[in-house]
């Protein structure tokens, strides 16, 4: 997106929503790649995805303490895969 921010331009309704998601996936590095690209649509498109942005932490923040690892998941799998 940075480097090509006007050809990204149409594609951003549809990726934002995409790394909101990401963000709350059980595996630690997908949810760093969706912060990574966050980051960089905030810094190609500045103001305009601002508000957006914002939320999408905020709404991030409030799901943290739900989150489980990929321990944890592993152990939920492992559990169900016997019971």
């Amino acid at each position: 997106m940075v480097n090509f921010p006007e050809e990204s331009r149409p594609s951003l309704k549809q990726f934002m929503p995409l790394f909101q998601e990401n963000l709350s996936h059980p595996i630690s590095l997908v949810r760093q790649g969706a912060a990574a690209a966050i980051s960089q649509a905030l810094r190609a498109y500045g103001e305009e995805v601002l508000g957006e942005t914002i939320q999408i932490i905020n709404e991030g923040l409030l799901r943290v303490q739900n989150q489980c690892s990929e321990n944890c998941q592993l152990e939920i799998a492992n559990l169900e895969h016997v019971c």
